[in-house]
């Protein structure tokens, strides 16, 4: 028989180097534009119409970088795995079978009998009345034992939850579920345009203490006034690569959050170091930028 697929999966999540990149970029781009637009003025040219300045202000980027709430929790080296409440496993791409007693290599016992329906209900009951047609926490299965300290830390094999999806009827009460979950101390998101009616709740110190309540085992997360106290906070960590990297879920406004990772150096990522990428945003800004990151 073939594997059932599974339409709840875990959503991709963007590298945080990339979005750094395009917001410090966007900035340099626009603030030259800008210096175009002051130029001709001061000459009393017409302005060119064409220029867009969206997304590139000064005090777009340092929002986003000194304002914004944003919450970390250590990116595990597994496979992602869900659970539904009515026990239904769910690997990366396929449901597992039902009868299947391991995946990757890691014994199932364990994972099948948390109990795992209390702690989606208590989620739920963040939304009220708004009540979603499918549920499920999804968490690491730690399958390379060997990576790092998860020998010695007891994580090994284990199942370490980080977040929960739910699935709405319709957009509307999505939304309103998410704002209710962030009026209640927790962190929500969206799943991609790929999935409208999924919204994400993702880790946090309120999510953690609703999952070890139940007695399941959650990815420990820590709060951060903004994206620079975070950067900062895990500098010695990232350098001498503790872990695969990071998982960062920044508040982007009520109701919404996104999130990123943010990978060690010697984790394959070549994507980020394109020409047009990492290295390009490193060399313009040790020359200056022709002044226009200044402060």
């Amino acid at each position: 028989m073939a594997d059932e697929r599974n339409t709840l999966e875990w959503p991709s999540i963007a590298q945080f180097h990339r979005e750094v990149c395009y917001r410090v970029h966007r900035f340099l781009t626009v603030a030259e534009a800008a210096a175009t637009v002051i130029q001709r003025a001061h000459r009393r040219q017409a302005r060119d119409r064409k220029i867009d300045f969206h997304g590139g202000f000064r005090s777009t980027l340092h929002n986003w970088l000194l304002r914004s709430a944003v919450t970390t929790s250590e990116k595990l080296d597994g496979t992602n795995l869900g659970k539904l409440g009515d026990g239904t496993l769910l690997g990366r791409r396929t449901v597992i079978q039902p009868t299947a007693t391991s995946y990757q290599r890691c014994d199932l016992s364990a994972l099948r009998g948390y109990h795992t329906e209390p702690v989606l209900s208590e989620l739920v009951a963040l939304g009220g009345a708004t009540a979603p047609r499918r549920a499920a926490l999804y968490g690491e299965l730690c399958c390379n034992s060997d990576l790092y300290s998860y020998r010695r830390d007891g994580r090994a094999k284990s199942w370490q939850v980080f977040g929960a999806l739910l699935e709405f009827e319709d957009e509307p009460s999505a939304n309103a579920y998410a704002r209710a979950a962030c009026a209640g101390g927790h962190i929500c998101g969206g799943a991609g345009d790929d999935a409208p009616l999924v919204r994400v709740v993702c880790n946090s110190r309120a999510f953690g203490e609703v999952v070890e309540r139940h007695g399941v085992p959650a990815v420990a997360a820590e709060a951060h006034d903004s994206l620079c106290t975070a950067v900062a906070r895990w500098r010695e960590w990232m350098v001498g690569e503790h872990g695969e990297g990071l998982v960062l879920a920044v508040n982007t406004g009520e109701g919404d959050a996104s999130l990123f990772k943010w990978k060690i150096s010697r984790e394959p990522q070549p994507s980020i170091f394109k020409s047009d990428g990492l290295v390009a945003l490193v060399a313009e800004l040790r020359a200056g930028a022709d002044g226009k990151v200044g402060p």
